[in-house]
């Protein structure tokens, strides 16, 4: 009887023991009472449009020019930079933007880097697809210029939009004119009738100008190269003459021919041609000679007047 009890005793100790050593270990697995649980997502993502995490805005862009009618299907390069604009390698490298007369797209949709680094952007027209390093790209002006056609594919437009922030809105780069612009008007002095002119043969050539430049696009400085050639100028109206000049310096040389019904009258000058200025030429051509008085017109004004004879 004695042994039957003893027995219990040990049955109902090893229960207790037993059980107390279940509730310790549901305590260690349940955390302990009421302390925080670890989440199953310690990181959920942000939601698009809050905080550091948010998806950086899509680039738009648009370009402008002063004087200049941008038409459908007219192309201009485009450059993105963070830092300074490099030879190769840049955020966005000559991406072709179009126009289909009122807004802009770009060939392909770019999201900006982040939500927080400015960039610096650049733009050319027109655009050149073999165009590779922006800090010395090589642009020539046709010695054809003979319709609008050749003569605006020519005419180098450049611009540049720095430090620009993040934004989902379009952003506008204001292009220029990067070469200069030469407009010859051809006038009826003593012994001439401007009908004598109209009814006549009359050419007018531009001479002695180098017609190749290496642009760098970080600034839109010009640098001129190449040999010198002859350019034929586009005829804008009755006796009046245009082209496309490469900024330059040239010394003492005949720079415009105006041949009329076979006779060369020649002027024989000195000039220097600056970026974006247009330059007017008046000759006026008397029964055995002419007269040249060149100025500044449109573009900018100078006070400097180059006068000159023509043989």
């Amino acid at each position: 009887m004695m042994k039957n009890r003893n027995c219990a005793q040990g049955f109902s100790l090893g229960l207790k023991a037993a059980l107390l050593a279940l509730l310790m270990t549901m305590a260690a697995c349940g955390g302990g009472g009421d302390d925080e649980q670890t989440p199953l997502n310690p990181h959920p993502p942000t939601p698009e449009g809050e905080g550091g995490g948010a998806t950086p805005p899509t680039l738009s862009l648009k370009a402008t020019a002063s004087g200049v009618a941008f038409a459908n299907g007219d192309k201009i390069g485009a450059f993105m930079a963070y830092g300074a604009l490099k030879s190769a390698g840049n955020y966005l490298h000559n991406l072709p933007m179009q126009t289909d007369g009122s807004s802009w797209t770009l060939e392909r949709t770019v999201s900006w880097q982040d939500n927080s680094t400015p960039a610096d952007f650049y733009a050319y027209a027109p655009f050149q697809a073999s165009l590779s390093d922006p800090l010395a790209c090589l642009f020539q002006v046709s010695t054809d210029q003979s319709t609008a056609e050749k003569q605006k594919a020519c005419d180098l437009l450049w611009g540049k939009l720095a430090s620009q922030s993040p934004t989902a809105r379009a952003l506008t780069i204001t292009l220029r004119r990067l070469f200069a612009k030469l407009t010859v008007k051809v006038e009826a002095g003593e012994g001439v009738t401007p009908q004598d002119l109209n009814d006549s043969q009359l050419a007018v050539s531009i001479n002695g100008l180098q017609v190749q430049a290496t642009v760098n696009l970080s600034d839109g400085s010009i640098t001129p190269s190449g040999a010198t050639a002859v350019i034929v100028p586009l005829k804008e109206q009755e006796r009046t003459y245009s082209a496309v000049i490469v900024p330059q310096h040239v010394e003492e040389t005949a720079l415009v021919t105006v041949n009329w019904n076979g006779e060369d009258y020649t002027l024989t000058q000195a000039m220097t041609f600056e970026s974006g200025k247009q330059y007017s030429l008046t000759v006026t051509i008397k029964k055995t000679a002419g007269t040249v008085n060149v100025g500044i017109s449109q573009w900018e004004t100078t006070d400097e007047d180059f006068g000159g004879t023509v043989n």
